[in-house]
This record gives structure tokens, C-alpha cells and sequence, in this order.
């Protein structure tokens, strides 16, 4: 679709799409023009924030981190080292 076509969708010139077009390209454009923007085009904005490393190996790090942790002494050893302190 053409700038013009689109600024007439959003009621705006051609050059002020072209402005918008500039301001995603920069990453300085907000989700309030692009929701603008999907409206123009009959879509909707979906926002998402997408880790940088897989589901499994969040786990599997994590799994390792539980693994590497100190086991604390149960109640039972605790008692027994109670004692012998007294």
C-alpha cells in the first residue's frame, strides 16, 4: 500500500506516513501510533516480550542450580548436633 493510500486510511498525508515509517525504523515510534497505524490497516497490535533462551533450557539451568545447592541438615541430624554441642 502506497503512503498516500495509507494516509488516507489515518486521515494524514503521505509525508506524515512516511514520518511514521521513520519513527518504527528509528524504534522510536509508540504503541499508541501503532495502534493508529493497525487501525488503518484493519489489524491490532500484539505486544509480546520473547525470552532469549528456550523453555527448556531455563529448566535445565535452573534443575542444575537446585542440583549445585547445599542440602540443609534435617531435623533429625540437627537434634543430634544440638546434643553434642551441650
Amino acid at each position: 500500500m502506497s503512503s498516500k493510500a495509507l494516509g488516507s486510511r489515518l486521515g494524514m498525508t503521505g509525508q506524515g506516513v512516511r514520518k511514521l515509517e521513520q519513527a518504527e525504523a528509528d524504534g522510536t515510534i509508540t504503541l499508541k501510533t501503532l495502534a493508529r497505524l493497525a487501525q488503518g490497516l484493519d489489524c491490532e497490535v500484539r505486544y509480546v516480550l520473547l525470552p532469549r533462551t528456550s523453555l527448556v533450557e531455563q529448566v535445565l539451568t535452573r534443575a542444575q542450580q537446585v542440583a549445585d545447592a547445599p542440602v540443609p541438615a534435617t531435623t533429625s541430624q540437627a537434634g543430634a548436633l544440638l546434643h553434642e554441642a551441650e
